[in-house]
């Protein structure tokens, strides 16, 4: 992957932090810190993100450290950024993500709530959902049930309705007695986690009004059904954060990222590499003739293979072809991909993902 952020540096004339972590851990942030520590005050740097979760708290420590040294963000997921590594995108000024980029709620695993009755989901909302669905239902439980035993005593409701909460209650009691006051307590203290970091993180970005802010990080706390569910392009541009659709430069570097994360067997490579700056671009200053002028170069290469313009942020079949044979940086797709091969069996002692 460290090919692939060369690629973006090149293209962006500006500092590409490769971020890839499959679990991240606490300590992380150390890792991290070794590489950002000659900067101080930088104006903008892109991170290239790759990380299915893990610790909240380490997610946080590294957002944290990146934007005490740059004014200004951008985000580029061209896989996964799941769970805890969502919390980047409320960090970020500016989110592009690739075809088979996606971010996931930031509810927690919590392991307690990974054994049974709530199978492997894991999510720290799974406790309060159970008791929610038998509180919710009660009244209608026991409504019911006073009915049917009128109906088999030949009495009224009312009669009936001291019988009709006695069978609830006893129907009731083994889901409630699985739901461990420790539990449901840690599963609470997790969830509160994601909404304490995100309305933290969610400052470094400019300008963004409080409601609208407080609105995402609920969301993407508590509004999904699912620990895994899929958050995408359009997702993102629904809850109101700053999503753009990729540029077709930027398209044929995504893209053969999120091939060669998403090939069998799946996997993230465990990295963490800051690309400087091309010479004579400088960190701190936009080197806008030097963009438009490879932005140029790049849309006519795309024009010539095809690619046409995907400025929805989706590419048909053909163009992604087209895009994938364009290669990155002027190389061609092949010499790419050997590339970060070449980069990520390094990475992993020798042994490519």
């Amino acid at each position: 992957m460290k090919a692939g952020a060369q690629a973006l540096a090149q293209l962006r004339r500006r500092p590409c932090l490769l971020l890839a972590r499959a679990e991240i851990e606490p300590w992380d942030v150390r890792l991290l810190f070794d590489e950002i520590a000659p900067f101080a005050n930088e104006k903008a740097i892109d991170v290239l993100l790759c990380s299915y979760g893990g610790s909240i708290d380490g997610a946080y420590r590294m957002v944290r450290e990146i934007r005490r040294r740059f004014r200004s963000m951008t985000l580029f997921v061209p896989g996964f950024a799941k769970s805890a590594a969502t919390l980047f995108a409320l960090a970020a000024d500016e989110i592009v993500m690739g075809s088979f980029g996606e971010f996931g709620p930031m509810d927690a695993v919590n392991t307690l709530a990974m054994s049974a009755p709530f199978g492997r989901d894991g999510s720290s909302l799974l406790p309060g959902i159970a008791l929610e669905v038998i509180r919710a239902n009660a009244t209608g439980w026991v409504r019911e049930a006073a009915q049917a035993v009128a109906l088999v005593t030949g009495g009224t409701p009312e009669d009936t309705m001291g019988h009709a909460i006695e069978l609830v209650a006893r129907l009731s009691a083994p889901v409630l007695a699985q739901v461990a006051p420790g539990t449901l307590a840690e599963s609470t203290r997790q969830t509160d986690l994601g909404r304490h970091y995100g309305a933290r993180v969610v400052r470094y970005r400019h300008r963004v009004p409080r409601d609208l802010a407080n609105g995402q990080i609920e969301r993407l706390v508590v509004g999904y059904p699912s620990h895994g569910f899929v958050i995408d392009y359009e997702e993102l541009l629904d809850m109101g954060l700053p999503v753009r659709a990729m540029e077709d430069a930027e398209f044929r570097i995504l893209e053969e990222l999120g091939r060669f994360i998403l090939r069998p067997p799946m996997g993230c490579p465990d990295e963490i590499v800051i690309v400087p700056a091309p010479e004579g671009s400088g960190a701190d200053l936009e080197d806008e003739d030097g963009d438009d002028e490879f932005a140029a170069d790049a849309g006519e290469t795309a024009a010539e293979d095809g690619a046409g313009d995907r400025n929805d942020g989706r590419a048909a079949t053909d163009a992604s072809e087209g895009a994938r044979n364009a290669g990155a940086g002027g190389a061609s797709s092949d010499e790419w991909r050997a590339s970060s091969e070449e980069s990520d069996e390094e990475a992993n002692g020798g042994v490519a993902p």
